[in-house]
């Protein structure tokens, strides 16, 4: 599913003002909403759309549990878009991991932070001119990534872009 920005961005909002999980005040906010324009297309895979690589500003990956009922947001990270195609070249394309595992993501993870390590200088190559993101900083945010799913190994994926 892809989110709607805007009721996102809404409920992140909520989320630091009242305290709680993002996850379930933007939940909240898509069944609160009778007739959301976007409704429909969240809904429906056939309709979803998505910001092109170059439109997409950052990633947010969160990682949420069900239970009781309830979707918590156990982890966030957000990381610039501009340095995305190193951990594409490194083999884990973050948005295909969107509805996986935290499990499964690990390994992935695991994998590019290893070619990554071993080969810096070649990935120093899409260092962003405008320095918003580095090698430095992707490697600390798919360790970030590593850590929250290795913390929580039952968690499903959520990335927004």
């Amino acid at each position: 599913m892809t989110a709607c920005e805007p009721c996102w961005n809404e409920a992140y909002r909520q989320s630091r003002m009242l305290g709680g999980s993002q996850v379930d005040y933007y939940l909240k906010l898509l069944e609160t909403i009778d007739g959301h324009p976007h409704t429909a297309a969240l809904a429906d895979p056939e309709t979803e759309t998505d910001r092109s690589e170059d439109e997409a500003m950052s990633y947010d990956v969160s990682l949420m549990l069900e239970g009781d009922g309830v979707t918590t947001d156990v982890w966030c990270r957000n990381h610039t878009s501009n340095t995305a195609v190193m951990w594409r070249e490194a083999g884990c394309d973050i948005a295909t991991f969107h509805g996986a595992g935290a499990g499964t993501f690990r390994v992935a993870l695991e994998a590019a932070i290893a070619d990554i390590e071993a080969r810096p200088g070649h990935y120093a190559q899409w260092n962003p001119p405008n320095k918003w993101g580095s090698v430095d900083s992707t490697l600390e945010f798919l360790r970030d990534l590593q850590d929250g799913c290795r913390r929580f190994p039952d968690a499903t994926v959520l990335v927004c872009r």
